[in-house]
């Protein structure tokens, strides 16, 4: 969530819609529940970002509404980059493994 946030900001965007499958940390972003320490730091990033856009909106979504960010996520934290990509739709040689993961065969 932090990066997803800190990116869109990096591109100009100001107005913001938040999805996310972890209700813990949508609630602490939320200040409706007490942060756990153990993502404290995290959630302060997050508030400080959110400080800089002209309005978000956050809201829970099902892990399975989630699959396609989900998958990349998964995909994404085996690659040996340490720089944040964005691509408009998944690379080409991802389709056809999202599709098996989509089916759960992988």
């Amino acid at each position: 969530m932090r990066d997803g946030i800190s990116a869109a900001l990096q591109a100009g965007f100001r107005h913001l819609e938040v999805e996310g499958d972890n209700q813990i940390v949508l609630k602490a972003v939320q200040k409706t529940i007490p942060t756990p320490w153990q993502i404290t730091p995290i959630i302060e990033d997050i508030w400080n970002l959110l400080s800089h856009c002209a309005s978000y909106y956050l809201r829970h979504i099902y892990r399975e509404g989630n699959l396609a960010a989900d998958w990349m996520a998964k995909h994404g934290s085996l690659l040996r980059c340490h720089s944040l990509s964005l691509f408009s739709s998944p690379p080409p040689s991802w389709l056809f493994s999202f599709y098996l993961f989509y089916l759960n065969l992988v």
